[in-house]
């Protein structure tokens, strides 16, 4: 095979980089490769967490906006709670949680 090398855009990679996602419509399911979930607080939103979760998967979800405490943030798991909760929800501006999956719950730190 021959490679045209003037349409081939070389990919870097950062080791430790994470990857972040600014949805683009609501209610958004979280995949396992989205490490930081921007959300856009300018209405009321939901963020999905996946079905099916390995144990240590991490997803920081973040009011990229500053209208949470309007527009609240509301956080549900499709796979058991979130420190014991069936949602959480973000309603301060600007803020964000750590959530991991214990292999049970999704523990917010």
């Amino acid at each position: 095979k021959v490679i045209n090398t003037t349409t081939q855009v070389p990919v870097t990679v950062i080791p430790g980089a994470i990857k972040i996602t600014t949805p683009g419509a609501y209610p958004y399911t979280a995949n396992p490769f989205d490490g930081m979930i921007l959300v856009d607080s300018s209405s009321a939103r939901t963020i999905n967490l996946p079905a099916s979760p390995t144990q240590g998967t991490p997803f920081t979800i973040k009011d990229n906006v500053g209208s949470a405490a309007t527009n609240n943030i509301t956080i549900s798991p499709a796979a058991g709670n979130i420190d014991g909760a069936a949602s959480l929800v973000l309603n301060t501006n600007y803020a964000s949680v750590d959530l991991v999956y214990n292999g049970v719950q999704w523990n917010a730190k």
